[in-house]
């Protein structure tokens, strides 16, 4: 074999080692974002098992946070009567039923009437 033909082997061996170290690599990072996505997959599972249980009732904090409020706007709303709200017997927190909530929500108030919008 002549120089340059045994050079040319020397840089195909290197060339082949450096690609298989790279496949090395890729091939951790590969199970580390299959890892990922199962752990991806465990949470989106829950937090769907979650959203799928429709509640009946919303707490006052719940219906804050959809409405971007505050818990005390949220409760002087339910005294003057914007949001419908109970309180079960010898309970100290409010109840909101989820149907009323978002019927509310879709008042619109004026000076001189109250009406729905679809």
């Amino acid at each position: 074999m002549t120089e340059n033909e045994l050079n040319a082997i020397n840089d195909l061996t290197k060339c082949v080692r450096g690609i298989s170290f790279q496949m090395v690599d890729l091939t951790s990072e590969v199970k580390e974002i299959k890892r990922e996505v199962k752990e991806t997959r465990a949470i989106v599972d829950i937090m769907n098992s979650k959203v799928s249980k429709k509640p009946e009732y919303l707490s006052v904090g719940e219906a804050a946070i959809k409405l971007g409020l505050s818990e005390r706007t949220i409760r002087d709303r339910i005294k003057v009567g914007e949001i419908k709200a109970f309180k079960g017997k010898g309970e100290k927190s409010y109840q909101i039923p989820v149907k009323e909530f978002y019927e509310s929500m879709n008042r619109v108030k004026s000076l001189k009437f109250t009406r729905s919008v679809a």
